[in-house]
């Protein structure tokens, strides 16, 4: 299990990016999807396991924004990861 479910409990249920982590290192950064929040997308991304790194998870940091996918390519860029857009984004 990559991380608590309780750490999921209090997303809030709207736009945003999402980073997953994995021993303090960045493995992937995803944008939620037009209509799709946070927390939706976060448990879709642990159903099917395809953060497309290979690696599990950890813990996961998040940012609410209104452009998802701008604040995506810039976390990739500071971050040094890869992205990997939701289905529907």
């Amino acid at each position: 299990m990559p991380f608590a479910l309780h750490q999921m409990r209090d997303l809030p249920d709207e736009r945003g990016v999402f980073v997953l982590w994995r021993r303090d290192s960045p493995i992937a950064v995803h944008a939620t999807a037009p209509g799709v929040g946070l927390k939706a997308a976060l448990e879709s991304e642990l159903v099917f396991e395809g953060n497309g790194s290979g690696q599990r998870p950890d813990t996961f940091s998040y940012e609410l924004t209104e452009d998802p996918q701008k604040r995506a390519s810039d976390l990739i860029v500071e971050l040094g990861t890869r992205g990997i857009d939701l289905p529907g984004s």
